[in-house]
């Protein structure tokens, strides 16, 4: 609930770059280029055209199903989902009532797991595809450590894939990150002119 870090490792442990997703936006910096980006969700919304919040980043990252624009789940939200038994013997639940996107979730019947969370934009070919794969154990319960993030309907796909080394419930560690006075800080859309390039 406070925030979500991701550190890019490489080579040694030494960390390369960092994105740190809190309540307030989202910031990630390239340590290689002594740069950053920093962007509140109402930026986010507005250039993504999507209904982008912490909560629904939250859940996406621990494999859990999400209502936008709640923070937590309670279960009365059960009803806001509709179950769908598919022909192969998985359930895809889906939210009811969704103005601008789909929202699906679909679980594996034979283990209960999270498979894959889709949101699409009704009426585009646009879908953001979050698939979860090689669970382990984390504590009392089965976390995946590979993640298979996707863009598609757009002129290129965007995949991005993210894989856990180390799963851990540990406490000890730096919730918020300082950036260096050094890096320069760089709009979002010039990081995105050149990811797109590539």
């Amino acid at each position: 609930g406070e925030v979500i870090q991701l550190s890019i490792a490489p080579f040694l442990g030494i960390e390369v770059g960092r994105a740190e997703i809190s309540p307030d936006g989202i910031l990630v910096i390239d340590r290689m280029n002594k740069r950053y980006v920093e962007v509140s969700f109402a930026e986010v919304k507005t250039l993504s055209n999507a209904d982008l919040d912490f909560s629904t980043l939250q859940a996406l990252f621990l494999n859990s199903i999400f209502l936008p624009g709640k923070d937590e789940l309670v279960a009365r939200d059960a009803s806001a989902f509709r179950v769908m038994p598919m022909e192969d013997g998985n359930v895809v639940l889906d939210i009811k009532k969704s103005r601008h996107f789909v929202y699906n979730f679909l679980f594996q019947a034979s283990d209960a797991l999270l498979r894959e969370s889709t949101i699409a934009l009704k009426g585009t070919p646009y879908i953001l595809r979050w698939k979860y794969d090689k669970f382990r154990p984390l504590e009392q319960v089965s976390f995946p450590s590979d993640m298979q993030v996707s863009f598609e309907g757009g002129k290129k796909p965007v995949r991005a894939t993210f894989a856990l080394s180390r799963l851990s419930m540990n406490v000890d560690w730096e919730t918020h990150t300082e950036v260096s006075k050094k890096y320069e800080k760089v709009p979002l859309e010039d990081i995105l002119k050149q990811l797109l390039k590539k």
